[in-house]
C-alpha cells in the first residue's frame, strides 16, 4: 500500500503512486528523513529529488511495463518449449493474470519466470546425466536428486 504524504489518498500500485504524485503534487515534495519526521518543501520536485528527469508519464509507465511483461512472457515461452501447446498456453495464462493481480505485475512475473528458469535448468541437467549414463529420465532424476541433496 502506498500512501500520499501531501493528500493522504491511498494506491495499491506504485506506478498509480508515482502517477498521481507528478500529476497532483509536482510542485510540492514531501520528504520522510531517517527519523521519521516529515520534511515538506514548497520547491520544485527536481530540486528536492536526486535525479533532474522528468516523471514519467501514465502513458510511458504503462508502455514500459506492457514491454517488460512480454519479455517475460517470451522467456517463459521460451523454458516451457517441451510443454504440450494446450497446457503452455494455460500455463502462460495463469503467470500473466497471477501477475497481473499483484501490486507489481512486473516484479511477480519475473519471480515467476526465475522459477521457471530454475525448473528449465534442473530438466536439462537430468537429461545431461541420463543421456551420459544411459538411463531413463526418472532414474536420472532420482540419482540428480540424491546427488544434490548428498552434497
Amino acid at each position: 500500500m502506498y500512501i500520499c504524504n501531501l493528500c493522504s489518498r491511498t494506491f495499491g500500485r506504485k506506478w498509480n503512486y508515482e502517477r498521481h504524485m507528478g500529476r497532483k503534487h509536482a510542485a510540492k515534495a514531501s520528504v520522510q528523513g531517517l527519523d521519521n519526521q516529515k520534511l515538506e518543501s514548497n520547491a520544485p520536485l527536481k530540486a528536492i529529488t536526486k535525479t533532474t528527469t522528468k516523471p514519467d508519464s501514465e502513458e510511458q509507465i504503462i508502455q514500459r511495463m506492457y514491454i517488460d511483461l512480454q519479455e517475460l512472457m517470451e522467456k517463459l515461452d521460451k523454458f516451457m518449449q517441451v510443454t504440450p501447446q494446450t497446457k503452455k498456453n494455460q500455463m502462460l495464462s495463469g503467470c500473466l493474470t497471477t501477475s497481473l493481480s499483484s501490486d507489481n505485475p512486473v516484479k511477480q512475473l519475473e519471480d515467476l519466470t526465475n522459477s521457471a528458469y530454475a525448473n528449465f535448468c534442473k530438466l536439462k541437467l537430468i537429461e545431461c546425466i541420463a543421456k551420459g549414463n544411459g538411463i531413463r529420465f526418472p532414474a536420472a532424476s532420482v540419482m540428480f536428486e540424491n546427488l544434490i541433496t548428498n552434497n
